[in-house]
Order: C-alpha cells, then sequence, then structure tokens
C-alpha cells in the first residue's frame, strides 16, 4: 500500500468543521435571497423595496343579507414557509494514526502529524463520514418583527 502524506491534526478536524459553517452561510444567504426575492418588488438591487401584497377576493353577505364581494390583501411572506434551515447536529468519525510530533516541547507550541487509518493499518486513500442533521432554524428577530409590521398590513377589502 502507498504510505499517505502525513497533516496536521488541526487541519484535519479543522476542514471539515470549516466546510460546515461555510455549509451554514450558504443556507443563510438563501434564505435572504428568498425572502428578498418572493416577498418584495425589488425597486434596485441595494434595496428590498416595497412588500409584496396579495388580494384575493371572495362573496359573502352584507349585515342585511345582501351578497357582496369582499376581500383581503395580505403580505405574500405570511403565506409562504421561509426555508430557514440550520445544522443542529454534525458528527464527524475516522481514524487517525499519529506519525510524529513537531514543534517545541519547552514553549508547548506542538503540532501532531497524523494519517488515517482503519483499524490500525495506514490506508492510501482518505475515508471520512459525516452525519449532519438539519432542522428548522428559530425565526430571527429581525424577521419576527417584519412578520409583525406585515400583520399590519394585512386589510379588508369591502
Amino acid at each position: 500500500m502507498a504510505k499517505q502524506n502525513p497533516i496536521f491534526l488541526d487541519q484535519l478536524i479543522g476542514l471539515p468543521l470549516e466546510a460546515i459553517i461555510k455549509g451554514e452561510t450558504y443556507a443563510a444567504q438563501a434564505t435572504l435571497d428568498f425572502i428578498k426575492n418572493v416577498g418584495f418588488d425589488k425597486s434596485d438591487e441595494f434595496a428590498f423595496g416595497d412588500l409584496r401584497m396579495i388580494t384575493f377576493r371572495y362573496k359573502t353577505n352584507d349585515e342585511n343579507g345582501e351578497p357582496i364581494e369582499a376581500g383581503y390583501t395580505v403580505p405574500l411572506l405570511s403565506l409562504v414557509p421561509i426555508p430557514l434551515m440550520q445544522i443542529s447536529e454534525a458528527n464527524i468519525s475516522y481514524s487517525i494514526s499519529i506519525s510524529s510530533i513537531e514543534g517545541d516541547a519547552k514553549s508547548g507550541d506542538l503540532k501532531l502529524m497524523t494519517t488515517y487509518a482503519t483499524d490500525g493499518e495506514i490506508e492510501s486513500s482518505y475515508n471520512l463520514k459525516i452525519d449532519l442533521k438539519l432542522e428548522q432554524s428559530d425565526i430571527p428577530l429581525g424577521l419576527s418583527k417584519i412578520f409583525s409590521v406585515m400583520d399590519n398590513q394585512v386589510t379588508e377589502n369591502p
């Protein structure tokens, strides 16, 4: 079997964590894009614009029993689920073999050099297992305030 090039333990641990953080960053940007593109009429690329409203009409009776047409105008964002995803749990598992220790023992600046190992044997291919559990995020405070504003925008149209 070909020998692997050793890597620092902090890189072995840090790179998957960095990838998870980048994944959450992409999810947050997708949420922001969704809110901007679905919920607002664009006035320019730097502003969200006006809240996109939906009006629907229906037939009902007035207080005298006469048929009339009525309606409601509501913000579109109040009608659709907003994709707020977060990683609630990440399990990263792999086996390593410490191949050497580099650095100055007196100063405590040590780095462990590692290679991936399975059952004590060094492999020529890397195996990394990451299990992610996703869940709906809590609504951020700013978005909650926007929902309050949207509630006040609901109007009945006689």
